[in-house]
């Protein structure tokens, strides 16, 4: 991965409450959404931290939530993370398969 992509990564990174995210994500689906079992997209999910905790957040809400992540980087953290309710995919966006469908779409770091 190019070291100047990582550093204005974790620049930016460094401006988000990663926490305000979540709740933002997770307050917008539970206001829109009602409780059943949802398909979260996460484009550019890259550490992944923000859409994990707006999974948790919506679980323990009463949500059955299972999280989609594509990222061209996707870190050991997130791996580590992911569960059988996570699918992983480390590719462009664009050359995702618009084959599945989803309930709610993020991509709030997204470059």
């Amino acid at each position: 991965m190019n070291t100047s992509y990582m550093e204005d990564l974790r620049l930016l990174k460094s401006t988000f409450s990663l926490g305000n995210e979540a709740t933002v994500v997770a307050d917008a689906i539970a206001e829109a959404i009602p409780k059943r079992k949802i398909r979260l997209l996460d484009v550019g999910i890259g550490e992944g931290q923000a859409s994990f905790q707006a999974m948790d957040s919506l679980v323990s809400r009463g949500w059955e939530v299972h999280l989609t992540g594509i990222d061209l980087y996707i870190s050991q953290r997130v791996w580590k993370r992911s569960t059988a309710n996570t699918s992983l995919l480390k590719a462009d966006f664009l050359s995702f398969p618009a084959t599945e469908t989803f309930d709610a779409v993020v991509a709030t770091q997204s470059l």
